[in-house]
């Protein structure tokens, strides 16, 4: 394989991580009471609107270690070439005081 298809194979790789990410978030997210929690505070503040709280999970690129080898030669590729970004984003929620937080948008 040549570099720019292993760099294309290590970002659709990453690319898959980050949504696996993301699903996993969003699930722990309608499982548990903080989203909730939070509007009630906000509304408890006379804090109003859309929006209002946001709330970020990134993935720090500058951190990544492997447990398997291969993993980590297929990423290795991507991290040298993307050495100047450190942090991925993996989720970008906004907190809104009135809305069901899952279905807004």
């Amino acid at each position: 394989m040549n570099t720019e298809t292993l760099h294309k194979k290590s970002d659709e790789q990453l690319k898959q991580l980050q949504d696996e990410l993301n699903k996993g978030f969003m699930e722990g997210l309608k499982n548990s009471q903080l989203v909730e929690g939070l509007q009630k505070i906000l509304q408890e503040n006379g804090i109003d609107g859309h929006n209002v709280l946001q709330l970020q999970c990134m993935l720090d690129l500058t951190q990544l270690q492997f447990n398997d080898t291969s993993k980590e030669q297929q990423f290795q590729e991507f991290l040298q070439t993307n050495q100047g970004e450190s942090l991925r984003p993996i989720v970008m929620l906004g907190v809104c005081t009135h809305c069901n937080w899952a279905a807004c948008g």
